[in-house]
C-alpha cells in the first residue's frame, strides 16, 4: 500500500529533518514537509546551520503572503496521505491553522510527534496538566498515533488520556549528514580488564578528566548549569576540566564562577556550527547534563555518538540511552550532592570513564537518521497497513529485544 507523508514542522532542524530525509529511501510514498518558517532565531542565535533536506519536497509558509490558505490547499490535496504534526500544543496557532484542518478534511491519518510539555511552577504545572488533558480529551480519538519523545513522554500522553497502545516512544536523530566529516573509524569498543588498565588504554593519573555541557545562554537555569556550579565549587582540588559549549561567558557567570574559585578549570567555548558541536565532544570525556526538565536532551545522543558517557538526571526524556547502552548514571534532578559524588567517582575511578566510552561507541549507530527512519516506518507500517496486529516496533536503545 502506497501512502504518502505530509509532515508539519516549525523550521528544518536537524533533530528530526534527517529522519524524514532519511525515510525519504525507505518509504514507499511522497514525502512532503511543510514548515512554518524557513529559519529560526535560536537556531540562528546558536550559529548552528540548516540540515539537508534530499528528496523532501519542501513548502515554506513564511515565504507566501496567504499561508492560511496555502496550508489548506495542501490538506485538501493530500486527504488520503498520513500527516505527522511535530508537537502537541494547541495553543500554537500553527496547530490551530492545520490540525482542524486536518481533522475536518482527511480520513484521520494523523501522528503526533511530540516532547513531553515543559514543567514550569507548581501551580502553572498544574494549570498546564488540565489543558493536556482537555485537550486530549478533544483529539484521542482523531489521532492515529503518538510518537512521544522518549519513555517520559511516552508516560505523559498516557498520562493526558492517550491509549497506551496509540502511543510509541520515539527518539530524535544524530543527523549523519553533519557527522560524516568527524567519523572515527579507529575507536572500537573495549572490554575493561585490568589488562587494559595495566596497558594504560585508561587515561593516566596525571590527564584531567573533562567533562562538557552543552547549553542556550536563555536556557542554562533549565540545563542545570548552576547546578553544575555547586557541585564542582566542593571539588576544586581534584584533577579536571569542564567546557561550556552554546554560549559566551556573561559578567554575571564570570562573578560566580570567580567566587567559586573555578576560574581556571572552567571554559567558555561560546557558539559554534553543528560539525564544530561534535568536534569539541569529542575532545572531552563526559557530557554532564543535569537538567531540571528537558523533553528530549539530544545532546545525551551526540555525546553517545562520539564515544562519551554522560552524567544527566532523571527528568531528560534521552535518559533512556543511558539506561539501554549503560553508558553513564542518572541522578535525581536538582540533587547537587549526588552530581558531585558522581563526578568524584569518575574522576577518581577513570576505569569507568572507559567503559561508558566502549559502550557509547558499540551503540552509537543506532542513533543515526537512518536507523531512526527505520523505527519510524515500523510504526508508521505497524499502525496503518498492519492496523496494530503482530509484532510491537521496539526503539533501538532497546538492546535487550534484540
Amino acid at each position: 500500500m502506497n501512502m504518502d507523508i505530509v509532515c508539519w514542522l516549525a523550521f528544518p532542524c536537524h533533530y528530526y529533518t534527517g529522519i524524514f530525509r532519511e525515510l525519504a529511501h525507505l518509504w514507499q510514498g511522497k514525502i512532503t514537509a511543510v514548515f512554518e518558517h524557513k529559519t529560526n532565531s535560536m537556531y540562528k542565535g546558536l550559529n548552528l546551520q540548516s540540515p539537508e533536506l534530499g528528496k523532501i519536497n519542501s513548502i515554506y509558509l513564511d515565504q507566501t503572503n496567504d499561508s492560511s490558505s496555502l496550508a489548506r490547499d495542501i490538506i485538501t490535496a493530500n486527504a488520503n496521505a498520513i500527516h505527522i504534526y511535530l508537537s502537541f500544543q494547541p495553543r500554537e496557532k500553527f496547530f490551530q491553522l492545520c490540525i482542524p484542518q486536518i481533522i475536518k478534511t482527511t480520513d484521520t491519518k494523523l501522528v503526533i510527534f511530540s516532547e513531553r510539555p515543559r514543567q514550569y511552577t507548581f501551580f502553572m504545572g498544574l494549570a498546564r496538566e488540565l489543558n493536556y488533558r482537555l485537550n486530549a480529551l478533544k483529539y484521542r480519538s482523531k489521532v492515529s498515533a503518538i510518537l512521544a519523545l522518549g519513555n517520559l513522554g511516552a508516560a505523559a500522553f498516557n498520562r493526558f488520556g492517550f491509549n497506551e497502545t496509540k502511543i510509541f516512544p520515539m527518539l530524535y536523530c544524530v543527523d549523519q549528514s553533519i557527522t560524516q566529516p568527524i567519523t572515527q573509524p579507529a575507536l572500537q569498543p573495549i572490554t575493561i580488564t585490568q589488562q587494559t588498565i595495566s596497558s594504560r588504554q585508561i587515561k593516566s593519573e596525571q590527564e584531567p578528566i573533562r567533562f562538557i555541557h552543552l547549553a542556550g545562554l536563555q536556557e542554562h537555569y533549565r540545563k542545570g548549569l548552576d547546578l553544575i556550579f555547586k557541585a564542582f565549587s566542593s571539588l576544586q582540588n581534584l584533577n579536571w576540566t569542564c567546557d561550556i559549549l552554546g554560549f559566551d561567558r556573561t559578567v554575571q557567570l564570570s562573578d560566580q564562577i570567580r567566587s567559586m574559585g573555578l576560574e581556571q578549570k572552567i571554559h567558555f567555548l561560546g557558539k559554534c556550527t553543528n560539525t564544530e558541536v561534535f568536534e569539541y565532544i569529542q575532545k572531552n570525556d563526559i557530557l554532564l547534563l543535569p537538567s531540571r526538565h528537558d523533553g528530549w536532551g539530544v545532546a545525551i545522543a551526540e555525546a553517545i555518538f562520539c564515544g562519551l558517557g554522560t552524567i544527566a538526571s532523571d527528568n531528560v526524556g534521552s535518559k533512556d540511552l543511558i539506561e539501554g547502552f549503560q553508558c553513564g548514571q542518572i541522578l535525581k534532578a536538582g540533587d547537587v550532592r549526588s552530581l558531585a559524588n558522581s563526578i568524584k567517582f569518575c574522576i577518581e575511578n577513570k576505569f569507568i570513564v572507559e567503559q561508558w566510552k566502549s559502550n557509547a561507541i558499540k551503540h552509537r549507530h543506532r542513533l543515526t537518521s537512518l536507523i531512526v527512519a527505520d523505527y519510524m516506518k515500523q510504526i508508521l507500517e505497524y499502525v496503518f497497513i498492519n492496523k496494530f496486529q503482530g509484532e510491537r516496533p521496539v526503539p533501538p536503545w532497546n538492546v535487550n529485544a534484540e
